[in-house]
C-alpha cells in the first residue's frame, strides 16, 4: 500500500512539474522567412542573410502565423499556399510569379482566411489563382495574361479579393458554387470579366493605364482610373510601397487620401528642381532672379529719390 501511495505521489509531482514547465514556455514567435531569386549560392535557410531562392521553399518552411517575405524578381514557379501563412511581395511592378504557361500559378486547397497573397504580378498560367474550398485574402496584386485570372471552386471557398487589377485574360473572375467577397478591383480587358459572379460595389472596369506593361512596368500613369480607387480598409495594408512611398496618399488632387488599386501608389511628381549644369526651369528661374530683381528695384527707387533731392536743392 505504501509503495502504491509513493508511486502515486511521484506521478502527481511529475505531472505538476510538467504543467509548470509548459506554462513557463513563451508562445512561439511569428517568424519572417525570406526569399530572394538572386540568391543563387547555398546555404538557403530562409534567414535574411541566406534567403531561399524559391517561394515554395519559403512556404514549406513556414507555419501558421509566419510571413514569407519575397524580394523583387521574377519567380518561374507554381506555388501552393498554406493556411495561416502570409506570402508578401514587394510590389507587382517588381515581383512576378510566372507559371510558365500552364497549370495554376497560385493554388489554394483547403486554405483558411488567415492565408494571404499580397504584392505580386501573377501571370503565365491557365489559372492565375485557383481557390478550391479555400478563403485566402488576395490583395494588391496585378493578375494578367492568364486564361482565368481567379477561379473560385465549391461552397466553402470565400476568398477576399480586393485592391487588385485583373486584366488581359480569357476570364477575369470565375466562380463556381463559391461566395467570394469582391470589392475595389479593376477587372478590365478580359474576354469575359466576370463569370458566375457579380462585380463588387466599388469595382471598376477601365484601362488601368500602366506605364509600360510590355516591359513589366506596372506603375500607374497620372490619368489612371486606379488612382485613389482602392479601399483603405484592405486587410493588412502596408504603410509604404516597395519604393518607400506612402501607401495612402491623395493621388488625384481632391484633398482625400485613398489607396490606389494594385501594388504601387501613384505619387504626384514634385516641382522640378534647379538642374545642376543644365537648364533651369521657368519656375526656378523666377526664384533665382527674385532677389536680384528686388535689389535692382531698390537701387532704381533710391536713385530716383536722390535725383529729386538734387533738383530741389538747385
Amino acid at each position: 500500500m505504501k509503495k502504491l501511495l509513493t508511486l502515486s505521489l511521484v506521478i502527481l509531482l511529475a505531472l505538476g512539474l510538467s504543467s509548470v514547465l509548459l506554462l513557463g514556455q513563451p508562445a512561439m514567435a511569428q517568424a519572417t522567412i525570406y526569399v530572394d531569386a538572386s540568391n543563387t549560392t547555398a546555404p538557403w535557410d530562409g534567414t535574411e542573410a541566406n534567403p531561399y531562392q524559391n517561394i515554395q521553399d519559403g512556404i514549406n518552411a513556414a507555419v501558421s502565423g509566419d510571413t514569407v517575405q519575397v524580394a523583387a524578381g521574377t519567380y518561374y514557379e507554381n506555388i501552393i499556399l498554406k493556411s495561416g501563412v502570409i506570402v508578401q511581395g514587394v510590389g507587382a511592378a517588381v515581383t512576378t510569379i510566372n507559371g510558365g504557361g500552364s497549370g495554376s500559378v497560385v493554388t489554394a486547397n483547403n486554405v483558411d482566411s488567415a492565408a494571404k497573397l499580397d504584392g505580386f504580378t501573377i501571370t503565365g498560367g491557365f489559372f492565375g489563382i485557383h481557390n478550391s474550398s479555400s478563403s485566402p485574402t488576395i490583395t494588391n496584386n496585378t493578375i494578367t495574361g492568364n486564361n482565368i485570372g481567379i477561379y473560385n471552386l465549391y461552397d466553402s471557398s470565400s476568398p477576399t479579393i480586393t485592391n487588385n487589377i485583373i486584366t488581359d485574360g480569357g476570364y477575369g473572375i470565375w466562380n463556381y458554387q463559391s461566395s467570394p467577397a469582391i470589392d475595389y478591383n479593376d477587372v478590365w480587358g478580359n474576354s469575359t470579366n466576370y463569370f458566375g459572379a457579380a462585380a463588387g460595389p466599388n469595382d471598376i472596369s477601365q484601362d488601368p493605364l500602366f506605364v509600360n506593361p510590355g516591359a513589366g512596368d506596372y506603375h500607374l500613369q497620372s490619368a489612371s482610373p486606379c488612382i485613389d480607387a482602392g479601399s483603405n480598409a484592405a486587410p493588412s495594408l502596408p504603410s509604404t510601397d516597395f519604393e518607400g512611398d506612402p501607401r495612402i496618399v491623395d493621388g488625384n488632387g481632391d484633398s482625400v487620401a485613398v489607396v490606389d488599386m494594385g501594388a504601387y501608389e501613384y505619387v504626384t511628381p514634385p516641382e522640378p528642381d534647379i538642374a545642376v549644369g543644365g537648364e533651369v526651369s521657368p519656375i526656378n528661374k523666377v526664384s533665382v532672379l527674385a532677389p536680384w530683381l528686388g535689389l535692382a528695384l531698390i537701387l532704381v527707387i533710391g536713385g530716383g529719390v536722390l535725383l529729386l533731392r538734387r533738383r530741389e536743392a538747385n
